[in-house]
Formats: structure tokens, sequence, C-alpha cells
């Protein structure tokens, strides 16, 4: 699990989408940049629609209460781990107890985390991405547990 100390200006778990339901009003939702939200599955090895959390402009601070893997990917925002800087499009092995933050933006506006297995919130219509109206929430919230 991975506990939620800050949140940043907006962040939520995004997939790839919610298809089919339009003509009932619901939005697809899913990542912004697909292709960072891609890439970062592909460095990991994990499913093509497997959930990352989407970050915009100011990121979250988030306390791992497990070890795994995860990946940066898209806009710079200065990730760093345990405090020291870390690099885009590279995977990270975090232990428990570590701590994600992030700084001043580089470049970019939405960055992705994404994480060994993906973001497990509850599956809606086909998809894990939180959506205003449709899931129980739309963005993470301080002091909230997420699973992977």
């Amino acid at each position: 699990m991975i506990e939620v100390i800050k949140t940043g200006l907006f962040s939520s778990i995004q997939d790839k989408g919610r298809f089919g339901f339009e003509n009932f009003g619901v939005p697809i939702s899913g990542s912004m940049d697909q292709f960072s939200y891609a890439h970062s599955n592909k460095l990991l090895n994990n499913k093509d629609n497997d959930a990352v959390l989407e970050i915009t402009m100011t990121g979250p601070e988030l306390k791992f209460h497990e070890k795994t893997k995860i990946c940066i990917t898209g806009a710079d925002i200065s990730p760093k781990l345990n405090n020291k800087s870390i690099g885009l499009n590279f995977i990270h092995f975090v232990e428990k107890g570590d701590v994600l933050s992030f700084g001043k933006i580089k470049y970019g506006i939405r960055s992705y985390i994404g994480i060994k297995g993906g973001f497990l919130t509850t599956d809606v219509m086909g998809s894990r991405s939180m959506c205003l109206n449709v899931t129980n929430s739309f963005r993470i919230k301080k002091g909230e547990f997420l699973k992977f």
C-alpha cells in the first residue's frame, strides 16, 4: 500500500479509459497523455490497461508501506525518492518506508507514476479511472491508502 501524505494539485488514478457508455452520458476518462501512460506500463512489463497515478503540475508526496517497482514518465516535476533526485523513464526500486515527492516543474504538465502490477482502485464499468460522478472519488485524498 501507499499512503498519500500530500495530494498535489490534481492527482488521480487513470487507465486507458471507460468505453461503451458514452450514449448514457458516461465520459471515457482515462489518462490525458496516452503515450506517457503506456510508456510507464511498458517499462514495468505491466498489462496495457494497468492503472497509473496521473499528476498535474504539482506532485503528491507518497509513503510506501511495501516494496515495489515504479516508473515515472511524462512531465518532469523534479521527482525525488527519500529527497534524492531520480530520473524519468527508468525503473526505480522502492523499499518499505520510502517517500516519493516532487519539486518544481522543469517541463510538461502531466506526469505518470506507474507501479508494478498497476493501482487497484475499484473497477467501474471496465475501468479503474477516477471520474467525477462516476467513481466514489475523482482524485486521491490526503491520508488515503492506495492499493497496488
